[in-house]
């Protein structure tokens, strides 16, 4: 039976294939760590295989896990650890602004502006969102929050 020379070609191809994937494994085994004195081999007498030092290494590392006195770490393993982040101080109060200060009933009174919103005229003592006129005078009013007073010029 008369072959092809594609078909030589393809079976030498494949026998250089096989001899080279079998000097890797020879190359791979030889490379193992292993007693090279029967007499090492321990009580069983029959080598280890690659797994089974594995199984055993395994097994210590378990063991030593479940003799550890600390407390294991408690977390789920299938959800993300949360990254620590930098505690900010909590930004300043936002300052009013003391709009207008007007007369009622002999009583004078400011108006104060945070942010868009308003307030009614506001005596001394009153509050307005946390924010307690302590005083007012004829150029600027004086205003306190959390024990912080302020002092705001009057248009």
């Amino acid at each position: 039976m008369r072959r092809s020379p594609r078909e030589v070609a393809f079976l030498l191809l494949a026998l250089a294939l096989l001899l080279f994937a079998l000097f890797r494994t020879y190359q791979a085994v030889s490379l193992l760590p292993g007693p090279s004195d029967p007499a090492e081999l321990g009580p069983s007498s029959t080598p280890l295989l690659p797994g089974e030092d594995l199984l055993q290494e395994a097994g210590r590392l378990d063991r030593a896990a479940r003799e550890w006195e600390g407390e294991p770490p408690r977390r789920d393993p299938f959800r993300l650890v949360a990254t620590r982040t930098e505690e900010k101080e909590p930004a300043p109060p936002a300052i009013p602004k003391a709009v207008l200060l007007v007369e009622e009933r002999g009583e004078t009174k400011v108006i104060l502006a945070l942010g868009a919103r308003r307030s009614p005229p506001l005596a001394a003592g009153e509050t307005f969102q946390g924010w307690k006129v302590v005083a007012l005078g004829s150029d600027r009013a004086l205003v306190e929050r959390e024990g912080v007073l302020y002092t705001l010029p009057l248009p």
